[in-house]
C-alpha cells in the first residue's frame, strides 16, 4: 500500500509536469526495505498454506499443481528446496534493477569534472 501511494503520486505529479523531490526520493528508496519485507511475507504465507494445500481436493487442478506443487511443496524440505531459491533469484534480479534505476533517477555516482 505504501509503495502504491508513493508510486502513483509520483506518476500523477510527473504527468502534470510538477515533479516532487521528496516523492522521487521515496519512489526510488523505499524498495530497499520493502522488497525484502514483501518477499519474506510471501514466503511466510506460502509456508503457512502448506497444510491446507496437502489436503485440498485435487479436482480440476492444473498438471503443475498435481505433478509438482502438491507432492513437493507439501513436504517441509520441498518448500525450502523449490520456493526459497526461486524467490531469492527473483529478488536479486528485481533488486539490482531497482538499484540501477535509483542511481539513474537520483543522480548518484556522477563523474566529477576535471579542473585544468
Amino acid at each position: 500500500c505504501i509503495t502504491e501511494v508513493v508510486r502513483y503520486s509520483f506518476y500523477a505529479l510527473g504527468a502534470a509536469n510538477r515533479p516532487n523531490k521528496l516523492l522521487t526520493f521515496l519512489r526510488y528508496t523505499l524498495f530497499i526495505v520493502l522488497y525484502p519485507a514483501g518477499v519474506l511475507g510471501e514466503l511466510g504465507c506460502l509456508y503457512g498454506c502448506r497444510p491446507a494445500m496437502a489436503v485440498a481436493p485435487p479436482a480440476a487442478e492444473p498438471a503443475l499443481v498435481r505433478g509438482f506443487l502438491r507432492p513437493v511443496l507439501g513436504r517441509s524440505w520441498g518448500y525450502w528446496v523449490a520456493m526459497v531459491p526461486a524467490y531469492a533469484a527473483g529478488l536479486a534480479g528485481l533488486y539490482s534493477y531497482m538499484l540501477a534505476q535509483r542511481k539513474r533517477a537520483l543522480g548518484g555516482d556522477k563523474k566529477k569534472e576535471k579542473r585544468d
